[in-house]
């Protein structure tokens, strides 16, 4: 061996090579090789010691993971032999690869999630939670009170205490995004355990609904302002045909269609309506407004998304009333 201590070099010790066979035994094939040079460094004493984790098979053929603790033993300049210490860490890497899957599920979701402790205190949230909240980085949110990201804290505070009591919380609340702007979110929220030490945890998703609450209270309103019915018209004699009951409605036309125009369409309808309103669609501009000015609609040029569709149908029905 090298010196060690200023030990001369020593022959390898006797019967060295039988005191590896056992990881012919015990050591999984796939492992062996690794095994072996790690032993022959230790032999040859180009290291005192060292750390290793190997699959070995047990007689049945099951496969456990064990971490090698190797050292040599020497009394003075002599050399001893060699001790080695296994310990069965099977169960605690298959929880840390669970765990490791878990975080990545997590932090790759794209619904907000965040978990807290008892107290309210965010330990973990994903990238989605900050994209929603508005923020760059974990560490501006991590170790703050969950009470702080929402606009009524004393409401946030009754759903804590809700959550600690029965276990599961759902609900919608007014959110205190990083940027200032309203927002309403929708919660779900549940208590765990944590597996190794029983303490217990908080973990919520959260959803944005703020564009869906402001449609629906936009449709509610263009409802109460107008009661729909039906009306037909005849495109070879240009004869109308309305229902029994009285509607006030709006008309929503293209300008340029086949036959009669969008304008033609409305003094038609309106002659039999007067508070008809109209909104007209075109993806032409140019003098438009001036020359639909006669019908009194109003002019939604294309193209446009659902929600300001949306918004012009309930301003043109507001708008007459």
């Amino acid at each position: 061996m090298q010196r060690a201590h200023g030990a001369a070099r020593r022959p390898p010790v006797r019967g060295a090579p039988r005191r590896i066979r056992w990881i012919e035994a015990v050591v999984a094939e796939s492992a062996r090789e690794g095994a072996k040079r790690l032993f022959a460094d230790v032999l040859e004493g180009r290291t005192s010691s060292f750390q290793h984790e190997t699959a070995i098979a047990r007689r049945g053929g099951e496969l456990r993971l064990v971490r090698w603790t190797t050292t040599l033993l020497r009394d003075g300049h002599a050399l001893l032999g060699i001790a080695c210490l296994g310990e069965d860490v099977t169960e605690r890497r298959h929880a840390e690869q669970e765990h490791r899957i878990a975080r990545a599920a997590l932090d790759s979701s794209g619904t907000a999630i965040a978990i807290g402790d008892a107290d309210g205190r965010l330990l973990y949230v994903n990238d989605a939670f900050l994209r929603l909240w508005r923020y760059e980085r974990a560490e501006q949110v991590i170790g703050r009170s969950a009470l702080e990201f929402w606009s009524d804290e004393a409401a946030a505070r009754a759903v804590v205490d809700g959550l600690m009591n029965e276990g599961r919380w759902i609900g919608e609340l007014a959110a205190r995004r990083a940027d200032g702007r309203a927002a309403t979110h929708a919660v779900q929220a549940n208590l765990f355990s944590d597996p190794e030490t029983g303490t217990v945890r908080m973990i919520a998703t959260f959803e944005d609904v703020t564009e869906l609450r402001s449609a629906e209270e936009r449709l509610v309103e263009a409802q109460r302002l107008a009661r729909v019915g039906y009306w037909s018209l005849d495109l070879a004699t240009f004869a109308l045909t309305w229902g029994d009951e009285t509607y006030e409605i709006l008309l929503l036309t293209d300008v340029v269609m086949p036959g009669m125009g969008g304008a033609q369409l409305a003094e038609r309808l309106r002659a039999a309506r007067p508070r008809l309103r109209v909104l007209f669609m075109s993806g032409f501009t140019a003098d438009l407004p001036k020359a639909l000015a006669p019908t009194g609609g109003s002019l939604l040029h294309k193209p446009f998304t659902p929600s300001v569709l949306l918004a012009r149908v309930v301003e043109a029905i507001a708008g007459g009333a």
